[in-house]
Order: C-alpha cells, then structure tokens, then sequence
C-alpha cells in the first residue's frame, strides 16, 4: 500500500533471529537502494565481565558485544553509518544505524575491546559458574537459618537465577505485584506466585530483588514497612 520503506526499526530482534542471511534477505525485499535501517540490541558486555548468569534466557540465540554486533551486521553487507553505545544500570544497549552495501565503511566511534580479552572474558565467564552458583546458594542456604527468604518479581531474570544456582528449595516465596501473574507458578520449580502481602504475614527476613534494577527503588519504597519490621532486600 505505501511501498517500500524508508526507515525501517528493528528493536530487540536481531539476537533472536535463527537465520541472519535469510532474515536480512527478506528485509532487503521491503527496502529500497537509499533506505536505513536501525537496528537496536542488548549490549551483554558489562554482564559477561561481571559474571551475570541471569543474562541468559531461552529467547536469545546470541550475547553481543560490540565487536561481535559489527561483525554480524557486516556479514550481511550491512555499512554501519552510526553505532551508538545507550549506558543503563543493568545492561547497555546499542543501536546501529545501517544500509546495504557492497562496500563497507563502517562509522564506528565506540571503543572496540581486543578479540584476545573477548575471549579470554569469555572463557572467564564460563569457568566462573560453578563456583558463583556454589557461593550464593552456600550464602543463601545459611541465610536460611536466620528466617525465611523470598524473592520479588518473576521475569527471565529471577526464574534464570532460582533455576541455573538450584534455589527453588531454599526460596520459600516468590512475590510479583502483576495481578495477573499471582496465583500461577513458575515455569520450572513449581513455586506458586503470590503478591506482596506475604513479607508481612511471614516471617521473611531477606527479598531477594529479581527484576531490574531500575525497578528496585520503587519497590523498595513501596514496601518500606517490611525494611522496618527488621527486613532486607538483597538485589541478586
């Protein structure tokens, strides 16, 4: 009806998409020779440097940082015109503006790390696991002595976090605000989602904080009377 775009926006879908070549090949039929596109992606950098394992989810097929998204793009002849690095609390995001080229002459002004110190984080990353996961559950597990635990919000974050360190038996409560989420249960682990009522019903002495942390202060002060009570909340 409006023939084919001029800009066309690609949010969050770049790291899902099973094959890249027939993906771009397809958009190419929707596009013209003088059309953009932006494309915009986690950045999963900070979080492989810091051994955040709740980066993981079944939804993503890749984890980029900036070198591996300009390889990527220009595997598909793609010229990056600008690439922009977004910064947030939690994980960055890039966002790439791009066309299809023969010749690629990237614009690129973020700083670019060394393939040797993106593997070797890489490799860290990994070999970090077992002993992250032994010490928040040995953490966790002797919390567990001094009262009960919950944990607040049940996105990919916290069920990634009870589910690769093993915690579903140490957590007592999982607790969401989203009333169409309470009374189900989670995905693995079979732990009912109640609302927030709970932390004053039962002796809880640690939320753990499983959603973002740009939520946290906002949940924190909604439910300043359970820091009150002798409560803590603990981001995972």
């Amino acid at each position: 009806k409006y023939g084919r775009s001029d800009v066309l926006i690609l949010r969050h879908i770049w790291e899902h998409v099973y094959n890249q070549n027939k993906f771009i090949y397809m958009l190419k039929k929707i596009i013209h020779k003088d059309s953009i596109i932006l494309i915009e992606i986690p950045d999963c950098t900070k979080l492989i440097k810091n051994c955040d394992y709740t980066m993981v989810w079944e939804e993503h097929l890749f984890y980029y940082s900036a070198r591996t998204f300009i390889q990527s793009l220009n595997n598909q002849k793609l010229e990056i015109l600008n690439l922009k690095r977004i910064h947030y609390p939690y994980e960055d995001i890039f966002y790439a503006i791009v066309k299809p080229s023969l010749k690629i002459k990237n614009n690129i002004k973020v700083p670019l790390l060394s393939l040797s110190t993106e593997i070797n984080r890489a490799k860290k990353y990994a070999n970090n696991f077992l002993p992250i996961k032994n010490r928040v559950f040995n953490y966790l597990l002797d919390q567990k002595s001094k009262g009960k635990i919950a944990i607040f919000g049940t996105g990919h974050m916290c069920i990634s976090f009870l589910s690769f360190f093993n915690l579903f038996d140490i957590v007592d409560f999982v607790i969401d605000e989203n009333t169409n989420k309470i009374g189900l249960y989670t995905p693995i682990g079979d732990k009912k989602i109640i609302g927030p009522k709970i932390m004053y019903l039962e002796d809880i002495k640690i939320c753990l904080l499983g959603m973002n942390p740009l939520k946290h202060k906002s949940v924190i002060n909604r439910n300043i009377k359970f820091v009150k009570k002798g409560g803590k909340f603990i981001s995972i």
